[in-house]
């Protein structure tokens, strides 16, 4: 083996915890061997996960990430458990941006594959700087955090309501300036292919816009009254969120 291909090797297993074995399986299926890019290409439907968030005591930082492996049973237990509370206070005391290149997590999660003899990673790792982050975690499954106003009790009742809202309805941009135009071409070009009536394919491209925008949603806790208008009405800003 050469140096390239032995230093891939060693970072497959940083990533992703896998053996040698299974390493070299991985890097057979990929036309260039040289492009390690392409390792985020693992399938990871297979794979049992929990969410894990949290917010600096100052609310001025958070993050959202999910942590993986191939069973309930090695998430629930206790090791793992001990694992991911040092791991929300370690990020959180030096909030990190780039979980990636953090060797000490990187280093852990492989000890961590080796004692349980199967693959365990970290993925969808987002956070967030501002004025106030509000955290919202719902049993572990789903979370967002979002950038905000400082707020006082009474209005983070309505953020935590709309965190909901944001997750029961898949919500993914903050307003439809936010949603990239490459998104809704590709949207249109699907339509197209279905749908001849371009009267009809506008009305559907309106609707996907409203669905995937939160500004433009109704408040599901009230239905008379958009979100942008509750946001109005109590004078709170939200600048940006993330949610997995």
């Amino acid at each position: 083996m050469n140096k390239n291909y032995i230093e891939l090797i060693k970072n497959i297993r940083l990533k992703y915890g896998f053996s040698i074995s299974e390493c070299i399986n991985f890097i057979k299926k990929k036309k260039n061997k040289t492009l390690f890019k392409n390792i985020n290409n693992i399938n990871i439907k297979n794979y049992k996960n929990k969410v894990i968030s949290g917010s600096s005591n100052d609310k001025k930082y958070g993050f959202i990430i999910k942590i993986y492996s191939k069973t309930d049973f090695t998430l629930k237990n206790e090791i793992i458990l001990k694992f991911i509370n040092k791991l929300k206070k370690y990020i959180l005391k030096n909030k990190i941006i780039n979980i990636n290149n953090d060797f000490k997590i990187k280093k852990y999660i492989l000890y961590l594959s080796k004692i349980f003899k199967e693959n365990i990673f970290l993925n969808d790792f987002y956070y967030l700087f501002g004025e106030y982050i509000y955290e919202y975690n719902h049993i572990n499954k789903y979370a967002t955090i979002i950038s905000c106003n400082i707020l006082d009790k009474n209005k983070i009742e309505i953020i935590k309501k709309i965190s909901i809202q944001i997750i029961s309805n898949n919500i993914k941009y903050l307003d439809y300036n936010n949603i990239p135009k490459s998104i809704i071409e590709n949207k249109k070009k699907v339509l197209k292919k279905i749908i001849k009536n371009n009267k009809i394919i506008k009305k559907k491209i309106l609707l996907f816009i409203y669905k995937k925008s939160l500004y433009n949603q109704k408040y599901i806790f009230d239905e008379n009254i958009r979100i942008i208008e509750l946001l109005e009405k109590n004078k709170i800003i939200i600048y940006n969120f993330k949610k997995i």
